[in-house]
């Protein structure tokens, strides 16, 4: 039997009976593959953030680039970075870059990272 997943009640049924919840429970979006960054991390080049996909047909997609050490941890939001492109400029110099994309429904919003970039170089 296929079985539509949606936000809303819980029911359970029986030869019986039918019993349902009175509060609603949410299903959000979820990463079926992890959003990709394409480019050259190199200054003066400009990289590109997939969305990934995702279960439950997002609406829309917001991105957030990430700045990371030299192992791709220890990551830090890069101020006004939000667009699905990145243009690398020296701030980004010697770090790793991650994206994080944000999927939104009706039911609420999903969030999946990329794996990070090779080290950004002039």
């Amino acid at each position: 039997m296929l079985t539509r997943w949606a936000s809303g009640p819980i029911a359970v049924a029986s030869a019986l009976k039918q019993v349902q919840t009175k509060t609603r429970f949410r299903i959000v979006p979820s990463a079926k593959t992890k959003p990709r960054i394409t480019g050259i991390a190199r200054l003066g080049h400009r990289l590109t953030a997939t969305t990934g996909v995702w279960y439950e047909k997002p609406s829309g997609y917001t991105f957030r680039w990430l700045g990371c050490n030299g192992h791709g941890n220890d990551c830090r939001p890069l101020p006004g970075a939000t667009g699905r492109t990145l243009a690398l400029g020296r701030s980004e110099l010697g770090l790793r870059l991650r994206v994080v994309v944000t999927a939104h429904t009706g039911s609420g919003a999903g969030s999946a990272s990329s794996t990070a970039t090779a080290l950004v170089r002039s």
